[in-house]
């Protein structure tokens, strides 16, 4: 009786921890694994539901921001403008990344601070040495980088858009501009 009641606690440990910890990319786990871990953003369960699109953040008033598929592309953009560069490191199969796309990424006010950089969508899955080389090991992660390459700031995980704003006002304080 106490063995099963064990499991239970441990079953029920180990699906709060996934939870709680976002999409996980780590070396040896596949992305199958974590796929199937990965709670939708639109589940029930976690209590997010995309809201619907403001007057504010209509596409209309925003201008399409140019996002790179090539962080190399990306690099030499960011050397042409003398910018730091931003990359939205994802995965196809991340819910949490498209939570980010559409609860941070598409508000008027983070558009308008991006507006400043150069702009990387990272696709882990087809760009792994490159994932590697930024030691992106959770999704979403958002990084900015220097027009060398060089990590100025890191975060992992959804953030909601103030704080995203807050990050990249801080990395661009690191990165002495």
């Amino acid at each position: 009786m106490s063995i099963i009641r064990s499991l239970t606690i441990g079953i029920a440990l180990l699906a709060a921890v996934i939870f709680l910890n976002g999409c996980r990319d780590d070396a040896g786990t596949s992305a199958d694994a974590a796929k199937e871990a990965e709670p939708a953003p639109d589940d029930a369960a976690t209590g997010i539901q995309p809201d619907p699109p403001t007057p504010d953040d209509a596409a209309s008033d925003n201008p399409e921001l140019v996002w790179h598929p090539s962080l190399d592309d990306a690099l030499a953009e960011a050397t042409k403008r003398d910018s730091l560069v931003v990359v939205d490191a994802y995965a196809d199969w991340c819910g949490w990344c498209k939570v980010l796309d559409e609860k941070t990424l598409s508000t008027k006010q983070v558009r308008a601070e991006l507006k400043s950089f150069t702009l990387c969508k990272l696709d882990t899955e087809k760009y792994p040495a490159i994932s590697k080389r930024l030691r992106v090991r959770d999704l979403p992660t958002t990084l900015v980088l220097d027009k060398t390459g060089k990590i100025i700031a890191s975060k992992a995980g959804f953030v909601p858009p103030d704080v995203y704003i807050a990050f990249l006002k801080q990395a661009v304080r690191a990165a002495g501009r």
